[in-house]
């Protein structure tokens, strides 16, 4: 009787007990981890993701406004020549630029009249943001006529362009895993002048 008597004044916790400890402890845990995640994305995701996103947008305002007194698309007297990765124009100041996407490094490369040769943005040279076309990794420039209709390329006669638009993916990482990505839609209208 003695040995019933010990196991009655022992203390400890009953398998329900333990369950229920085990239960609040798993929830706690879920809760803290979902309220932990956003702010492990903000402090370690965010900056390259912003980075990216401003990388982005300056090759962009280089290839539409130009920079470094090189003046850019929407100072397109004439396009020359276009296709899906290149285009050559000449500009007000009567300059012939090339703008070409690299599919080995990928990025956009301007060669200017003196023959130098620049990676955009000028001035972040050695990023590693890449580019490529949003819906097919070539495609980088698409054209359009007057009447909003994709013209194909290579276009030899600048008349028929009316609109060029940029439609890519500006993203760190490989083509198969991007670590950050930013979508770019953007467009310029082509004056049509004649000297």
């Amino acid at each position: 009787m003695s040995h019933f008597k010990q196991l009655k004044d022992k203390k400890g916790f009953t398998l329900v007990e333990v369950v229920i400890a085990l239960a609040i402890t798993g929830i706690l845990v879920t809760s803290g981890v979902s309220f932990i995640t956003p702010f492990i994305k903000l402090f370690f995701y965010a900056p390259e993701q912003l980075r990216t996103e401003y990388i982005g947008n300056q090759i962009v305002d280089s290839v539409i406004e130009g920079n470094h007194g090189i003046e850019g698309l929407d100072t397109a007297k004439m396009i020359n020549f276009a296709s899906q990765e290149v285009i050559i124009y000449t500009n007000n100041n009567d300059e012939v630029i090339l703008l070409e996407w690299d599919p080995a490094t990928g990025k956009i490369r301007r060669t200017l009249p003196s023959g130098q040769v620049q990676f955009l943005p000028i001035d972040t040279p050695n990023h590693q943001i890449k580019i490529a076309g949003s819906v097919t990794p070539e495609v980088i420039f698409k054209y359009f006529n007057s009447f909003n209709n994709p013209v194909p390329t290579p276009i030899n006669d600048p008349w028929l362009l009316s609109r060029v638009e940029l439609d890519w993916v500006t993203y760190t990482g490989t083509n198969n895993k991007h670590q950050t990505n930013y979508q770019i839609l953007t467009g310029v209208h082509i004056k049509k002048n004649s000297d």
